[in-house]
């Protein structure tokens, strides 16, 4: 299909109530993005989605990843250009295959992976190999690199991590109780969505975003009166790298 041969479909959703969450790694899966615009914004979207597939600096781009017995990838979240939880296919037998989507101008695509491994002795481990690669004026070209964990007998209490590295892991984070609070809905999970919407109440508390805290509240609220969740609103937090700015709009200084 689309897959075998890397057909990247972009999916257009005006709807407010879509399920964003399965439409964006149906997206995802090929490469493409997932636009989610009000009808009014429509048309200035898709012209500039065109303008970036135009300004594509490389074609192609595909980044692999490799993990050894023992580590165990549990989940990889796309940062950038556009936030979107990356599904692990079933039959990946130690390989997964992630399509970037275009690679223009400031859109350099970033991810962030968590994995588990089996408790370890004291030395430096590989974790997996990532390959790269892609298609530059119609030449292939490819890369290699290994990531990899060093276990020591005192793990130091700080560590330095660069400030884009925090604020996509919050992002990862908010995006993450989202979608468990909307599986379990489905499920009919009464009680579970109560307890991860208070948690993801703790949790925007943590990262002391006045807006979030306030529409999360708002929901759960709305939740245990009437044990329905509003879709759209729950769009609204789904959108991890844009809620921030929209929710702040939103609530009176």
């Amino acid at each position: 299909g689309l897959l075998d041969v890397s057909a990247g479909v972009d999916l257009v959703c005006t709807h407010p109530g879509a399920d964003l969450g399965l439409l964006g790694r149906l997206a995802q899966r090929t490469g493409g993005e997932l636009l989610h615009v009000r009808p009014v914004d429509l048309a200035a979207r898709v012209t500039e989605r065109v303008a970036q597939l135009r300004d594509q600096r490389v074609r192609d781009v595909r980044l692999t990843l490799s993990n050894p017995a023992g580590v165990q990838i549990q989940r990889i979240f796309r940062v950038h250009p556009t936030p979107a939880f990356i599904g692990i296919p079933a039959d990946a037998e130690g390989m997964i295959e992630l399509r970037t989507g275009p690679v223009g101008a400031e859109r350099d695509p970033s991810w962030l992976i968590s994995a588990n491994t089996q408790p370890r002795r004291l030395g430096t481990y590989r974790l997996f190999e990532i390959g790269l690669s892609y298609e530059a004026d119609g030449v292939p070209m490819s890369a290699q690199t290994t990531a990899v964990q060093t276990v020591v007998a005192t793990p130091p209490r700080r560590m330095q991590v660069a400030a884009a590295v925090t604020a996509a892991h919050a992002r990862v984070e908010t995006a993450a109780w989202v979608e468990e609070i909307a599986r379990a809905f489905r499920a009919g999970e009464a009680r579970r969505v109560a307890g991860l919407l208070d948690r993801l109440v703790r949790h925007a508390v943590t990262l002391e975003e006045r807006a979030l805290v306030e529409r999360v509240f708002e929901l759960r609220m709305g939740f245990l009166r009437g044990g329905t969740l509003d879709a759209a609103e729950l769009n609204l937090l789904r959108r991890s790298e844009e809620h921030t700015s929209e929710l702040q709009s939103q609530v009176p200084s």
